[in-house]
């Protein structure tokens, strides 16, 4: 028997630390949270063969160890590991034999950032420049799938079958010559580049004006019909794609003193917006049903 649970997470708002010991014991404590619509899932299958299985799916790790009255810590999903020591230790008094597949719809947060920034004086007192570029890449924005097929361990299940798939795409090359893609979970990230260039000049005591010119470029991989967990239909990599956009912008600014009580600015913009989806594969859209 497989048994699934599914949970809320929270984010804290106020007081947090003053319901723990011992500060609540002693000042007593309030706290204001709130469950956001991402959730926790886990599944959990007893099994006879002396083995403990931990999956952590959305951080991609997967342990086998021997079963034991206590594992040891050794820094991989130790968190799963003391629950597991503290239900022996106050409850089952005997080891256990089980796989468990852990997935939150909050991704492990990894971010690079790499860039460089210069700015000085081009002119003493009178003229100044500001460069900057920078580099970002990290999860993409709508996280990781959560769907998948009969066996693939991920917390909402399609009733499609590995064999299933593995017809079509026989299909699809043998009689068509196409590639459809497979369902495994793809490995892209979200990358963006920022470019930043400005310059500021002094006219005199009481004019001032600055020019700065930015652009933005983003690359986020979307997987269609691979998140909700109450979907029934489940979309092959050839379904998926990359949403590219490009934002420009220029922006002229002029600052006026004309007395110590009365001064005016004027600006002058432009912002040039480019989004389009890059397709993973130049296919039609097709649907196939199972029953």
């Amino acid at each position: 028997m497989i048994s699934r649970s599914k949970a809320p997470l929270r984010i804290g708002l106020a007081g947090g630390g003053t319901d723990v010991s011992p500060y609540s014991d002693i000042y007593g404590g309030a706290i204001l949270n709130a469950t956001i619509s991402l959730y926790a899932y886990a599944s959990i299958k007893p099994t006879e063969n002396g083995k403990i299985i931990l999956n952590a799916i959305d951080r991609n790790e997967k342990i086998e160890l021997k079963s034991e009255e206590e594992l040891c810590m050794d820094g991989k999903l130790d968190l799963i590991k003391g629950v597991y020591n503290r239900i022996v230790k106050d409850f089952t008094k005997t080891a256990l034999s089980f796989e468990l597949n852990t997935y939150v719809d909050a991704p492990l947060f990894t971010e690079r950032t790499e860039g460089i920034t210069l700015g000085g004086p081009i002119i003493k007192d009178k003229l100044f420049y500001f460069v900057s570029y920078e580099e970002r890449s990290g999860p993409p924005s709508r996280g990781i799938p959560v769907v998948g097929p009969i066996g693939s361990g991920l917390p909402s299940v399609i009733g499609i079958t590995p064999s299933a798939i593995a017809g079509a795409q026989a299909v699809a090359s043998g009689t068509y010559g196409i590639d459809i893609g497979t369902a495994d979970i793809p490995q892209t990230k979200l990358d963006v580049k920022d470019r930043l260039v400005k310059v500021d000049w002094n006219i005199n005591a009481q004019h001032r004006a600055s020019v700065r010119y930015t652009k933005t470029e983003q690359s986020d991989p979307l997987y269609s019909n691979f998140f909700a967990t109450g979907t029934t239909a489940l979309a092959l990599s050839s379904h998926f794609y990359q949403q590219n956009k490009t934002i420009e912008t220029t922006v002229g600014q002029w600052f006026a003193d004309w007395t110590p009580n009365f001064s005016t600015e004027a600006k002058l913009s432009r912002r040039d917006y480019n989004s389009e989806p890059k397709n993973a594969a130049n296919l039609p859209q097709v649907q196939l049903g199972f029953r």
